[in-house]
């Protein structure tokens, strides 16, 4: 393939993960980063969240040289240096982006499943429920009174 065309295949990779990141609703300005790893801004996803995202759509691919790639990133990019993520996509599937897989830590994956944490149960949902009526009520109260 030749440098451009593989060129283009990564920018396109890229905005396909810019564009999932805004349609899952977690960031709405997430776009991919030029020139990503030369300046300030370390990955290739430029986004709000406090991850390093490095995109991967590669025939070959370097397992442990992408990853340290993306550990260093995270490292000098004013990140969470735990928060990386390797973004791979396996280019032998079609259509394209059908089989895309996340890589982390295992450690950062043990620490996001963590099942110490309080889940959100049926009574927590009552008491935000009602809550959020009293700031509905509140809300317009302020509002009414503000029209006078």
């Amino acid at each position: 393939m030749k440098p451009n065309s593989a060129r283009a295949k990564g920018q396109r990779f890229e905005r396909f993960i810019a564009e999932q990141i805004k349609e899952s609703g977690l960031d709405n300005n997430a776009g991919r980063q030029p020139m990503s790893g030369a300046g300030w801004y370390k990955g290739d996803i430029r986004t709000s969240l406090n991850w390093i995202i490095e995109a991967k759509h590669q025939k070959t691919l370097n397992w442990y040289e992408s990853i340290d790639q993306a550990k260093r990133e995270a490292q000098q990019g004013n990140q969470n240096p735990d928060n990386w993520v390797l973004i791979v996509n396996d280019p032998r599937k079609t259509p394209e982006f059908t089989n895309c897989y996340a890589v982390i830590d295992m450690w950062k994956w043990l620490e996001l499943l963590d099942s110490k944490k309080e889940p959100i149960t049926q009574e927590n949902n009552k008491e935000l429920k009602y809550l959020l009526e009293n700031l509905k009520v509140i809300t317009n109260k302020i509002i009414n009174k503000i029209k006078l």
